[in-house]
């Protein structure tokens, strides 16, 4: 816990001050980013590989390799997902279940590694589970464990070795997984969809352990961003206003003030490692994000039941 607390820290510090880094990404121990001129950095643990070493410990930043056309890095739990500006997805570090969708299940993968052969891949979404990634054409594509339909085929329960399509749908906007085995995702039209586990609530129904398919969460069409911690989901509507919902542990709310903190600094939402904050009950809940921290913070306003 602690180790998670010093990379939290400095990743609030760089964000503030570090003008050369563009964003971050934070796994459970490693910090990935990449600098203006494109080229990628990292520290923390790298037990898997996933900063390209196989280091217990890099106590500070360093390149990663030689490249200079990185465009974003997304990071999992122990391994890195990075797509070059030719639209081409790059891998390393842990391939359990066949995280990394290389074809093998291999645990510790130091070397980068380019995944397939498509050139439009837009973004990734890691979990300890699988890996979820969302293409230019709008389509998503899943690889790794499908134990809880995962890969949202209504198929069950062998591991996906190589990026296979979800669904037929082509105007997905935006993806985002749990820390397991839960997938989120944002149509063009402000609607949003989930399948994968049930846990605690957050695919809409406590009364199914997992959805093996695509399935629109409620009726709202005017869903903006989502960002998924290990049972709850944090949301922001195009009007400004937060919502969350699933498991309820009152020790996660030690963070709000945090959280409201990084949100006004980012000036967007913002989830990440000591980020806890969760509300109460399994379904949909307003936030009002303009209450100042200090004697309860967040204020939950209202229910979508």
């Amino acid at each position: 816990m602690l180790k998670k607390f010093a990379l939290f820290f400095l990743w609030v510090s760089a964000s503030t001050y570090g003008q050369c880094f563009d964003g971050f990404q934070i796994g459970s121990y490693h910090v990935v980013s990449i600098k203006s001129n494109g080229t990628l950095w990292g520290w923390g643990e790298s037990d898997a590989g996933n900063l390209g070493n196989t280091n217990s410990i890099n106590s500070s930043s360093f390149q990663i390799g030689s490249s200079t056309d990185w465009l974003k890095v997304s990071a999992g739990p122990y391994n890195t997902f990075i797509i070059k500006n030719n639209g081409t997805l790059w891998a390393m570090g842990d391939g359990r279940y066949g995280l990394l969708g290389n074809g093998s299940t291999t645990t510790i993968n130091p070397t980068l590694q380019q995944i397939g052969t498509a050139t439009n891949w837009q973004k990734i979404s890691a979990s300890s589970d699988m890996t979820i990634g969302l293409k230019t054409d709008g389509t998503i594509w899943g690889w790794g464990q499908n134990d809880q339909y995962e890969m949202g085929n209504n198929t069950c329960c062998a591991n996906q070795l190589t990026p296979i399509q979800i669904g037929t749908a082509n105007h997905w906007v935006d993806i985002e997984t749990s820390r397991g085995a839960s997938v989120f995702a944002l149509k063009n039209d402000g609607t949003i969809w989930g399948w994968g586990l049930n846990l605690a609530g957050l695919l809409g129904n406590s009364t199914v352990m997992a959805r093996s398919i695509p399935t629109q969460l409620n009726a709202d069409t005017d869903w903006a961003s989502i960002h998924v911690g290990a049972a709850h989901i944090l949301a922001l509507k195009t009007n400004g206003t937060l919502w969350s919902w699933g498991g309820v542990n009152m020790d996660k709310l030690v963070m709000v003030c945090l959280l409201h903190y990084i949100v006004r600094i980012q000036d967007k939402l913002v989830l990440t490692l000591g980020l806890k904050y969760l509300l109460v009950g399994k379904y949909p809940l307003e936030l009002n994000p303009m209450v100042p921290c200090g004697h309860g913070g967040l204020m939950m306003l209202d229910s979508l039941e």
